[in-house]
């Protein structure tokens, strides 16, 4: 009696990952977003490393953001790189007296310019009959040459847990020479790039429903 029910749940339960449930496959402007539950009750939302701008290595390193092109699908499952920086210890930075760490210095990548969105499940959002969702964008620290939105530090879940009506994103910006070049050999228009992410950024955030 019981085991065909077992065999059942084990079986929907292996599917869900196989056919993952329609509000966690987001259609955006750029292609399709895969995302995943961010707690066991399922009422949170996590769709996490999306590009939202080329890879700024080769011939983009030294311009502004170019929109990210059409892709079939992103697994928006786990942080990005965090961008190449300097780390630098001190016993009064918080990532150093944690009890984990929150990155680690080998991933730094060029290619880091990804966004992370929490946001309520639908069924959640329909039980509260909430419509609209404002949108919590937040700008991580660092002095222009340490830092990234791509850490655990800053996951959003628990903000989206506990309020129905808030949607929370983080993202990436490059940091150091990479985003404030200060260079003679290019356009006094392009010596900012970490500000050009961030502007770039709070466009493309219009997509977040």
């Amino acid at each position: 009696m019981y085991f065909p029910l077992f065999l059942s749940l084990l079986w929907a339960k292996a599917t869900s990952h196989i056919y993952p449930p329609p509000e966690l496959q987001i259609v955006t402007s750029s292609g399709i977003i895969s995302g995943k539950y961010n707690n066991t009750a399922e009422t949170v939302r996590g769709f996490i490393g999306i590009p939202y701008a080329e890879p700024p290595v080769g011939s983009l390193r030294w311009t502004p953001p170019l929109p990210k092109l059409s892709h079939n699908l992103v697994d928006a499952s786990s942080f990005s790189n965090p961008c190449a920086q300097v780390y630098i210890y001190s016993d009064h930075a918080i990532w150093n007296v944690l009890p984990y760490k929150i990155w680690n210095k080998a991933n730094m990548s060029e290619d880091c310019l990804y966004m992370n969105i929490w946001a309520p499940s639908a069924k959640r959002r329909h039980q509260k009959r909430e419509k609209k969702a404002a949108v919590m964008m937040f700008i991580h620290g660092g002095s222009f040459f340490s830092g990234s939105g791509s850490v655990g530090y800053y996951d959003g879940t628990y903000l989206v847990q506990d309020n129905e009506d808030i949607i929370v994103v983080t993202f990436n910006y490059r940091l150091t020479v990479f985003g404030y070049p200060n260079s003679p050999d290019l356009d006094p228009k392009n010596q900012n790039f970490g500000l050009l992410d961030q502007v770039s950024k709070s466009i493309h955030q219009k997509e977040v429903r």
